[in-house]
Formats: C-alpha cells, structure tokens, sequence
C-alpha cells in the first residue's frame, strides 16, 4: 500500500562551489500536498498520482541523481501542460 503524506518540506535548489565540494542552503519551502493534489485533480484532464508506487518510478533518469517528486502528472493535452505551472 502506497503511503500518503500531506506535506513536504524541500531544500532550496541553491547551490555553492567551496574547496571544490558543493553545499547546499537552508532555504526550506513547505508544501500542502493535500491542497496540491485537490488543485491539480480540479484542473488537470489526464492523471494526477500522487502514490508512492508512481512517485518512486519517476524519480531518477539516465544520471546518478535521484529526487523524489511530490507527484507525476500524465498529461492529456497541451492545455493540461499548461495549467500544470511546467513553465
């Protein structure tokens, strides 16, 4: 069973080079999922998942890097591109 969460905090994406390691920022930016997911389910045509199943096989690409994503949007047309705030 997937498990549900109803916020999420992220780090700030800013980043520093020092002594050739790079650090991070404590810049943090909590998220209502709930509201989040209702929002885009209210707007979005195609499907708007938000279990863990999904979540996890949209994490990585081809690179070492991994992020786990707050949710996965399958867009039906343009218009769900556009109401998404992909920009």
């Amino acid at each position: 069973m997937d498990s549900v969460f109803t916020e999420s905090t992220y780090k700030d994406p800013n980043t520093q080079i020092k002594n050739r390691l790079q650090t991070g920022t404590s810049n943090q930016l909590t998220i209502d999922v709930g509201a989040l997911k209702k929002e885009l389910h209210a707007a979005i045509r195609g499907e708007v998942r938000f279990g863990g199943a999904d979540r996890g096989m949209y994490a990585s690409d081809a690179s070492n890097y991994r992020m786990i994503p707050l949710g996965v949007i399958l867009p039906k047309d343009a218009d769900d591109v556009e109401c998404s705030g992909s920009n």
